[in-house]
């Protein structure tokens, strides 16, 4: 290992790259700007492992893991989601609702879950986003045609929609 732990993170082994997270932690917000500056390589490894470091920095905040929900790599936006869990921000949910209908099965139901996780630490989609909701909510929307498959259910449970204040009890609306 070396003595930057940030490097370790492109050193192209896996385990040493996760050896360094516990190093780049204590760093603490000063690791912030160099792994968004990793999260801007070219090579999907760094792109990776920034957004796992971000994940697991309490320093970071939900604005530095949204625009990895739109990266290439379905890796990464799974990633992302799942460190948007940790980091339950007003300023993902639209980028979450939109990512409940990404074709990587493991992405949907991350960031379905990240909106839930937002449920339970008291947000609202509803108060928040009412047009990201209504989105979510409402097929004949045209502002995320993709939902096709959460209306149906296929990648997102009715009880998922309901435990994020979508369901008929908290809105009047039906989950299709």
């Amino acid at each position: 290992m070396t003595d930057d732990p940030l490097a370790e993170l492109t050193c192209g082994d896996d385990d040493r790259a996760e050896r360094a997270i516990p190093a780049i932690l204590k760093l603490g917000a000063a690791a912030i700007p160099r792994l968004l500056e990793l999260a801007q390589s070219q090579d999907s490894d760094s792109r990776w492992w920034a957004a796992r470091a971000l994940a697991a920095s309490p320093h970071a905040r939900t604005s530095d893991l949204v625009p990895f929900l739109g990266d290439s790599n379905p890796e990464i936006r799974a990633a992302a989601a799942l460190g948007l869990s940790h980091h339950p921000g007003g300023d993902a949910l639209p980028a979450l609702i939109k990512a409940m209908g990404d074709s990587d099965p493991l992405t949907a139901g991350l960031a379905a879950n990240a909106l839930v996780n937002r449920s339970r630490a008291g947000g609202s989609i509803e108060r928040s986003h009412p047009r990201s909701a209504r989105a979510v909510r409402d097929p004949r929307s045209p502002r995320h045609p993709r939902h096709d498959a959460v209306y149906s259910g296929r990648l997102c449970p009715a009880g998922v929609l309901g435990a994020v204040g979508l369901g008929t009890a908290r809105t009047g609306y039906d989950i299709y």
